[in-house]
């Protein structure tokens, strides 16, 4: 047996070299290697070194090995995917948790089954369990405690696999390594007959390791040649330097894809090959991939981002999610028709980006062919580029040929806890795990982790260039530190780009048009666009005259997905509770929404707060709601009790929105009307009460209230409140403050809305001075702004 012992990359190229040495028509050799990204590697070096040979030298992964032995005699065997695994355990518990029998099968743990969290845990502890035989799982059934549980879920879980005709990896592993035990004949075809090359033999995981021990036992039986491979080189020390590597470290998370393609175009600019330069992401990312390739078309950088598909593209997710969010899309006409709706309301967000565009009408042309939204991001995203800069894994940065290094290297997102990664697992089985499984008490296979990061690390040095370059960035945000692994490294100053751009000529002298935005001097109005221009009617105009939309903020989201909760609460459902109520943040809170993971745990937390003192505030008060959000489409002014029908009208507005919440209240006195409560939700800051009285959307919703007929049903609008949502224990559980409802209300109320109509159909879009523009996202568009957005 031989016995190489080094960094991967240099053994593989003495590995190369005996696996050809000895490879004919009438001998073949088997390497082994830990990953698939290995596996492509050594293929690519053997036929670029010997292509008439490359043939006879079989490279597989265990895996690969494990299901070419399964397939002997199960040819419709599949393989699950992690995706498709969680998927499929996920199905299980649902079902479950919605099944008569739940509290037989899950007696412990039944609130949990919906939670991810418990899904993650029962997707790790399956991986460590696996029976191989049903011998002995009635004794383990009979185990009381979480336990036990778990092993009945993992025989009910097996027997979906065998049915289906599924297997998943660590299954896969232990099933061909107990058959190979046994000597099957089906392995006189997969055996090697020359040599074994086991590639970096410590490297395997621990559900591998057995297998692979079990074909280096069987080929020693045989007499058949040993090759292995080891890292015994010591670990690099992080503060150990390297000349070519250094570090920079961004502000802020947002300018992270600016400085990657930064660095990459003072490379071009030096001269170095694109072909030979690469942005390394250590985990996916498809936040910070977006932002690269937005980076690097303003830079002029190509990028090569191998095997893309459309879903794979951040721009689809936001058309995905309208589509899916709109109630009963019938015929595929009808999903084309909403597609097309989402591509007109955000085509300004789309212009400028050449690949944004690209992708989304691929997708919508495959919804038009027939497809389903699914089998539409399946499909391959056309390619940004065909050569240039590559964007790479970190396993496909180590695959890199060895005669062929990189010239430059730059390595995004090197955070504590990204790279290396750290998990925080909740071990929901070990306390009172079965006492006859020994496996069960064995520590989380994370130990290693970092020194296997580590490892990785000195490999990659190893694919670069001795006058090559590496730079790591950093964008460290409130309590996250930059990754130890770099901590040592040199610092590195670098300006961010900026793209030369040329402003186009200014007109000669302001444009006109004879055209008027709202031809047919009918508006539809809402209170949100009459508030905003009375703030400022410049930005009405630009946002609803000629439909441009700023980015929303987290609060924004964070609000929309409050309301949501309460609306779902206060629904048709009787059960109130404050369970009830936190479940439904559960299902319904979408951290994707967010930007910034931070910022999803921050309004997270906050939202938490909010519901939970709200809910005290709801069993305080227990007050009859009978509308939530509900929708109002009225006619303005509201025609004249005895007007007659015909003639010239003058022309009507039509005020629409969505009123949060309708209470019915006490009646002010015997043979009177009951009264209603108009309840309008804010999670911001407080208004003052001068505000609130002069507040136009309570004004609007008091008008709708009176002239829409399902709230007429109910009673007379009385009291307009908002309810403030406070996410400081120290303050009350919910801020009220209300506008009194007089008698000359809703005539002052037409008045203003009907001046303030006029206004938009003359079409005088001047900015205010006094506007409140921090949150205003038309700053450089401002003649009143002209250094553009202000950073306080």
């Amino acid at each position: 047996m031989t016995v190489l012992s080094g960094l991967a990359r240099e053994n593989r190229a003495a590995l190369v070299h005996v696996a050809l040495a000895e490879a004919d028509a009438a001998a073949s050799v088997l390497v082994l290697t830990a990953r698939s990204s290995s596996a492509r590697a050594w293929r690519s070096e053997l036929l670029r070194r010997s292509p008439h040979l490359s043939g006879f030298v079989r490279v597989v992964t265990p895996l690969g090995f494990a299901l070419a032995v399964l397939r002997g005699d199960r040819e419709d065997l599949t393989l699950l995917t992690p995706a498709q695994r969680r998927s499929l355990v996920t199905e299980l518990l649902t079902s479950e948790a919605s099944s008569t029998s739940t509290a037989s099968l899950w007696p412990t743990q039944r609130a949990f089954l919906h939670g991810p969290a418990f899904v993650d845990e029962v997707l790790r502890e399956l991986a460590l369990r696996v029976d191989g035989s049903t011998a002995d799982r009635s004794s383990r059934h009979a185990t009381p405690g979480r336990g036990g549980e778990l092993h009945a879920f993992i025989g009910r879980y097996e027997a979906v696999l065998s049915e289906r005709s599924l297997v998943d990896a660590p299954r896969a592993l232990r099933t061909a390594s107990d058959r190979i035990r046994v000597d099957d004949p089906f392995m006189e075809g997969l055996d090697p007959t020359r040599r074994l090359v086991v590639e970096q033999a410590n490297a395997f995981s621990p559900g591998a390791a057995p297998l692979v021990d079990v074909i280096v036992e069987r080929s020693r039986r045989r007499g058949t040649h040993l090759t292995l491979s080891t890292d015994a080189a010591p670990l690099p020390a992080t503060t150990d330097h390297d000349a070519r590597c250094s570090m920079l470290r961004v502000h802020h998370p947002a300018v992270e894809a600016d400085a990657a393609i930064s660095v990459i175009r003072h490379w071009l600019d030096a001269g170095r090959d694109p072909e030979g330069l690469a942005v390394i992401l250590p985990q996916p990312d498809p936040v910070l991939l977006s932002e690269l390739a937005g980076a690097s078309a303003r830079s002029h950088v190509p990028l090569v981002v191998p095997g893309q598909r459309i879903g794979d593209h951040r721009i689809v997710d936001d058309c995905v999610h309208a589509l899916s969010c709109a109630d009963d899309v019938g015929t595929q006409i009808d999903l084309v028709g909403r597609a097309y709706s989402w591509w007109e309301s955000n085509a300004a967000r789309l212009i400028g980006d050449g690949e944004a565009v690209e992708v989304v009408s691929t997708f919508i042309r495959a919804l038009m062919e027939g497809e389903s939204i699914d089998a539409a991001l399946a499909r391959p995203a056309p390619p940004r580029a065909t050569s240039g800069v590559t964007v790479a894994s970190l396993d496909d940065a180590l695959a890199r040929p060895s005669d062929q290094p990189w010239l430059g290297v730059v390595i995004v997102g090197c955070l504590d806890g990204r790279f290396p990664r750290r998990r925080v697992r909740r071990p929901w089985f070990r306390d009172s795990a079965p006492t006859d499984d020994a496996r069960t008490d064995e520590p989380m296979a994370e130990d290693g982790l970092v020194d296997r990061d580590r490892r990785r690390l000195a490999d990659l040095l190893a694919t670069v260039s001795v006058d090559g370059s590496v730079v790591a960035i950093a964008a460290p945000v409130g309590g996250v530190l930059p990754s130890p692994f770099i901590d040592g490294w040199p610092h590195r100053e670098l300006s961010l780009l900026r793209v030369p751009t040329t402003p186009p000529p200014r007109p000669a002298s302001d444009t006109t048009c004879d055209v008027p935005l709202f031809p047919s001097g009918s508006l539809r109005l809402s209170a949100t666009q009459l508030t905003t221009f009375e703030d400022c009617s410049l930005r009405y105009g630009f946002e609803y005259g000629l439909g441009l939309r700023g980015a929303g903020g987290a609060a924004a989201t964070a609000g929309s997905l409050v309301h949501e909760v309460l609306e779902n609460f206060l629904g048709t459902a009787t059960d109130r509770s404050r369970e009830r109520l936190f479940s439904l943040l559960d299902e319904l809170w979408k951290d994707h929404e967010f930007p910034y993971a931070a910022q999803a745990l921050d309004y997270r937390r906050r939202a938490e707060q909010w519901l939970g003192n709200w809910w005290e505030f709801l069993r305080a008060t227990s007050p009859d709601v009978r509308l939530t959000e509900h929708r109002f489409e009225v006619p303005f002014p509201a025609p004249a009790p005895d007007a007659e029908s015909g003639g010239d009208e003058p022309p009507r507005h039509i005020l629409v929105g969505s009123i949060d919440r309708v209470d019915v209240i006490a009646p002010r006195g015997a043979g009177e009307p009951p009264r209603l409560r108009i309840v309008d939700y804010k999670s911001g800051s407080p208004k003052s009460q001068a505000e609130v009285d002069n507040d136009l959307q309570l004004a609007v919703y008091h008008y709708a209230a009176t002239h829409d007929p399902t709230v007429g049903e109910l009673g007379v609008p009385d009291r307009l409140e908002l309810h403030y949502l406070q996410d400081d224990a120290s303050k009350e559980r919910v801020k009220v403050l209300s506008r009194v409802v007089s008698d000359d209300l809703e005539r002052e109320t037409v008045t203003r809305i009907n001046a303030l109509a006029a206004e938009v159909l003359g079409e005088d879009y001047s900015p205010d001075p006094d506007a409140n523009c921090d949150y205003c996202a038309f700053h450089t568009l401002c003649p009143t702004k002209p250094q553009g957005r202000q950073v306080r």
